[in-house]
């Protein structure tokens, strides 16, 4: 939702975003040792007459499972992301900008501001705001590895990062890394 100067969406910090990944990792891991037991156990019952379409079949097996584990993941990845996502607050009145976030509110002046980084496509956004003494690090994103968000949250957070642009292009030299795929940005601020 996006008021007057007030821009509301969901999304995640960058530790619950490591968190969500040490889950889904450890998921991972633990799906494909399974599987590797279990492949390990067929083989060694393994005849000489039939070894050659014994094998295949087991290979058939390991590539059906390690699809199994990819949807797998995705559906965990889904859970997590809707299970850790909390509600971002963000104001921009005159030179402070108020970040709500999780019961924690930082008031971050502008004049403060040391770096700007915002990464990402269409589907996610990586948003953070540096300054001596903190740094916000936001995360948006609605698709498969990014599932922390709703739709049309990333245009939100995008009219936030437009109305702060005039700002950043006058006081802040501009690095833009292109990207072969459209639609990517990776652009930082620095402090001129």
């Amino acid at each position: 939702m996006k008021s007057e100067n007030t821009y509301e969406f969901y999304g995640v910090d960058a530790k619950t975003e490591w968190r969500i990944g040490a889950i889904v990792g450890f998921c991972i891991i633990l799906m494909m040792a399974i599987s590797f037991i279990l492949v390990e156990g067929f083989i060694k019952f393994k005849h000489d007459i039939w070894r050659i379409v014994f094998l295949a079949i087991v290979g058939s097996g390991v590539a059906g499972g390690i699809s199994l584990i990819l949807s797998r993941v995705v559906v965990i990845m889904e859970f997590l992301g809707k299970k850790y996502r909390k509600l971002w607050q963000l104001q921009k009145s005159g030179t402070m900008i108020e970040i709500k976030y999780n019961g924690l509110t930082n008031e971050i002046f502008l004049e403060d501001i040391i770096k700007v980084k915002i990464y990402g496509n269409l589907e996610f956004k990586y948003f953070t705001i540096k300054t001596q003494t903190k740094t916000v690090k936001i995360r948006v994103g609605n698709s498969g590895l990014t599932p922390f968000s709703r739709d049309g949250d990333v245009r939100i957070l995008d009219s936030f990062i437009d109305t702060l642009k005039p700002y950043l292009n006058k006081n802040f030299a501009k690095k833009d890394k292109k990207f072969y795929m459209p639609n990517n940005v990776k652009l930082i601020y620095t402090r001129k």
